[in-house]
């Protein structure tokens, strides 16, 4: 089993409401600029949301909520399922690329809405689990709890955890079927019958204990303990996430602070990866520091060392929670010297970018020169397509207007 870690304070993402409470590879998903739904259309309130990646997609996200069975395992879990839908009757979805999102702990199925309503608008089936150290579940189930028992981070199992995503990916006919008899409103749309899940487009993305989850599901190498035998100082990889996911996004994640984890961890990693850290990203649990939680990014080969692609967002001022939002920086008590929205939207950005130029098969080459900031940005917004510009836009800079070096950097290798 894997050794208990010092995970970092997790995305608490619904403790307030605990307390108070298989197809064939698709062409490519091209949503077009100019087709905002009308709600999309007002004015930004913020610079840095004049992005069209900041911004809604073409598409309308659809939510449902269900319990899957994972028979293997015995286990009931709990999910939201989110997938884009369209007014269009003539509108042919067909495959969509899929991702996994892995909440931190205590948190529930309900972290980072949003965002995965974001991700939603702009083509892409998103689904999250909840974990067993869910406060929301815990309490479900009659646990009497304590503040120490929830800080406790024991709780965290992150093997059971990663077989959990893994249960999700591996299963895309049961998400496809729970899709299929949703009749809720104006979910229920006409093309749901052409919509399928494309098994060879699958991405995982999780925030603080959700991202070591990430990293162990996209094989990152961390130290084993083996069954009869004593723990091990030593990196084993191991085929946890069984390949399934083909890249992860690591939203305040974990380095070598963190004692399942070392120099070599990232040596052999597979997947393009997108690292999202901030400099103010403490949290109340654990030891991560701001600078631990660049080494995913820092410690990964990259391209030009023959490995895959990765990407470091780096915000100056971010704090744990401000990925998501007010919502999560007011529940855990932050109060962040920088504009939350800011740090929101460059997270919307930033991520819809990497996926969309990821999914497109766009992320070779990174190495590349970058356009000018000018010629970038008019591609980003005249082009017409969104994937299109994506590789340009992470390979610059200025793929975000308004922000300075002073308030967010972006490196690629």
């Amino acid at each position: 089993m894997l050794l208990g870690s010092a995970l970092s304070l997790a995305c608490l993402a619904s403790l307030a409401r605990a307390q108070g409470t298989t197809a064939p590879s698709a062409p490519p998903v091209k949503p077009a600029v100019q087709q905002v739904p009308a709600q999309a259309q007002a004015q930004p309130s913020s610079p840095w949301e004049q992005s069209p990646f900041a911004q809604p997609g073409p598409f309308v996200a659809h939510t449902l909520r269900d319990t899957l069975r994972d028979e293997a395992r015995g286990k009931d879990l709990q999910i939201t399922l989110r997938w884009p839908t369209s007014t269009d009757a003539n509108t042919k979805l067909g495959p969509r690329p899929l991702v996994v999102f892995s909440h931190g702990m205590g948190g529930d199925r309900e972290a980072f809405t949003k965002l995965s309503e974001h991700w939603a608008s702009h083509g892409f089936i998103v689904v999250h689990a909840t974990h067993s150290d869910s406060i929301k579940l815990r309490r479900e189930q009659g646990e009497k709890l304590t503040r120490e028992s929830m800080r406790d981070v024991r709780n965290v199992d992150p093997a059971d955890r990663v077989a959990d995503v893994v249960f999700l990916a591996q299963s895309p006919q049961l998400l496809l079927d729970l899709i299929a008899k949703d009749e809720t409103g104006a979910g229920k749309v006409a093309q749901a019958s052409t919509l399928a899940i494309d098994i060879n487009r699958i991405a995982i993305a999780g925030h603080s204990a959700g991202a070591l989850t990430t990293q162990l599901a996209i094989n990152v190498k961390a130290r084993m303990r083996e069954p009869g035998a004593r723990a091990r100082d030593m990196l084993a990889r191991t085929e946890r996430g069984n390949e399934v996911f083909k890249a992860g996004v690591v939203i305040s994640g974990q380095g070598t602070t963190n004692r399942m984890l070392g120099e070599e961890s990232w040596n052999e990693l597979r997947v393009p990866m997108l690292v999202l850290a901030g400099s103010e990203d403490v949290a109340g649990v654990g030891n991560e520091t701001p600078e631990s939680r660049r080494h995913p990014f820092e410690k990964s080969r990259g391209e030009a060392a023959g490995g895959p692609p990765v990407g470091l967002v780096w915000i100056v001022g971010a704090t744990h929670g401000s990925y998501q939002g007010k919502d999560l920086t007011n529940l855990l008590r932050e109060d962040p010297a920088v504009d939350v929205g800011m740090v929101a939207a460059t997270t919307r950005a930033s991520t819809l970018a990497f996926l969309l130029a990821w999914s497109e098969g766009a992320l070779k080459g990174m190495q590349t020169p970058p356009a000018s900031p000018e010629a970038t940005w008019q591609n980003a917004q005249q082009a017409g397509s969104l994937p299109q510009a994506a590789p340009n836009v992470l390979r610059d800079p200025a793929w975000l207007p308004a922000l300075s070096e002073e308030q967010a950097t972006l490196q690629w290798k």
